[in-house]
C-alpha cells in the first residue's frame, strides 16, 4: 500500500488531533530542519540523509511521505537507528520490483548488520535512504527517472561499501602478515606496542622514489578545534614524515581528552577514475588508523572511510595534481 494511502485511511478524530500532519504541513520536517543531530556518525548521517530526502518530498507536494521519512531523520537525529522501510507495509504491483527490491533490502541488511555502519557511517546512510527512495518511487510507480536515480544511488553506494570492505580485509590480512615473525613454522605475531607503523617506515623511500613536487603543507591542524590534515604524495597512501609527526600529536591529544571517538575521511585530487580514487581515498583513511593504532588509540575508538574525489579542498579543473586535495582530515567527536 502507498503508504500516503494508508496515512489517508486513519479514522478523522485522530488526524483532527494531530492537526500538524495535514497535508500541505510539514511541522516534523521543520522540526528536522532545526534540530542538531545526536548519537553516533550513523545515526546523525541518517539525520541529515532523511532530512534532504524529505524535502525532495516536499517540493513534489507529496505531504505524507514527507512527514514520515522527516520523522524517521528525526528519530536519527535523537540517537536512534531507524529500519530500513519494510517492504509488507507498501503495495507494490510489479513483481519484478518486488522481487529486486527485496534482493537489495536482504543485501542492505546484512551490510547494516556488520561493521559498515561503524566503518563508513556515511555510506551505509544513504544506501539506507537510497532504498528508502527507491520503495517510495517505486510504489508511486509513475515517475520511471526517479526510480532509476534511487535505484542507481542505491546501488553505488552499496558496491562502494561492499569493495571498501574487501580492501580492509585484504590491508588487515597484510598488516598481521608483516607484523608475524617466521621462527621455523610457527609464526610469532609481533607485540603491537613494539610495532613500527609500516607508513613510516616506508615513507622516505616512497617519498624519494616519487618526482611530483611535495605538498606546500604536508601536515597542519586545519583551524578548527579537534581536527587535523594529513598531506600525501601523489598517487601514494604512504604516510610523509610531517604526516607521521602529526600522528604523533593526534594521538597524544586523544590520549589528553580521554580518547574520544575520531573520524577519519580520505580524499583524493582529480585524477584518476572514481573508482580508483575511491580505493585510494580509504588506503590513505586506513593507513592513518593504523598508524595511530599503533601509536596507542584503541582501534575501537576510530572509523575510517574514503570520499575519493569528492570535496576538494582547493576546486581545480579535472585532472589536476593539486597537493591540498590529497589529504586525510581526522576529526575529534563532540
Amino acid at each position: 500500500m502507498r503508504f500516503s494511502t494508508l496515512l489517508a485511511s486513519v479514522a478523522l478524530p485522530v488526524m483532527v488531533a494531530a492537526c500538524a500532519v495535514f497535508p500541505g504541513t510539514s511541522f516534523p520536517l521543520e522540526e528536522l530542519e532545526h534540530t542538531t543531530p545526536t548519537g553516533g556518525p550513523f545515526t546523525q548521517a541518517l539525520a541529515r540523509e532523511y532530512r534532504a530526502f524529505a524535502e525532495s518530498e516536499r517540493l513534489q507536494r507529496d505531504w505524507f511521505a514527507t512527514q514520515h521519512f522527516a520523522r524517521k531523520g528525526l528519530a536519527a537525529a535523537h540517537g536512534t537507528t531507524v529500519a530500513p522501510e519494510d517492504l509488507a507495509d507498501w503495495r507494490i504491483g510489479d513483481a519484478k520490483a518486488v522481487e529486486a527490491l527485496t534482493s537489495a533490502r536482504q543485501r542492505l541488511m546484512a551490510v547494516l548488520a556488520g561493521s559498515a555502519p561503524h566503518r563508513v557511517p556515511q555510506l551505509s546512510a544513504t544506501a539506507q535512504v537510497k532504498f528508502d527512495c527507491w520503495v517510495d518511487q517505486q510504489d508511486a510507480n509513475w515517475q520511471a527517472e526517479e526510480i532509476a536515480a534511487c535505484h542507481r544511488d542505491f546501488s553505488a553506494a552499496m558496491d562502494a561499501i561492499e569493495a571498501q570492505a574487501k580492501m580492509v580485509a585484504a590491508m588487515d590480512r597484510s598488516t598481521q602478515q608483516a607484523q608475524g615473525a617466521v621462527v621455523g613454522t610457527a609464526v610469532v605475531p609481533t607485540p603491537q606496542s613494539a610495532a613500527t607503523p609500516q607508513s613510516a617506515v616506508t615513507s622516505q623511500s616512497a617519498a624519494a622514489a616519487a618526482p611530483q613536487v611535495a605538498p606546500t603543507v604536508a601536515a597542519t591542524a586545519a583551524g578548527r578545534s579537534g581536527q587535523y590534515q594529513l598531506f600525501f604524495d601523489f598517487n601514494r597512501d604512504t604516510l610523509t614524515h610531517e604526516a607521521a609527526r602529526t600522528v604523533k600529536s593526534i594521538a597524544q591529544a586523544a590520549q589528553a581528552a580521554g580518547y574520544p571517538h575520531l573520524h577519519l575521511v580520505g580524499y583524493t585530487d582529480l585524477t584518476g577514475s572514481v573508482r580508483y580514487n575511491m580505493r585510494l581515498s580509504l588506503k590513505r583513511a586506513e593507513r592513518v588508523r593504523r598508524a595511530l593504532i599503533a601509536a596507542g588509540v584503541p582501534a575501537a575508538k576510530m572509523t575510517a572511510e574514503g570520499r575519493g574525489r569528492s570535496s576538494p579542498l582547493v576546486s581545480t579543473a579535472d585532472g589536476v595534481r593539486e597537493p591540498q586535495n590529497r589529504r586525510v582530515v581526522a576529526i575529534f567527536a563532540g
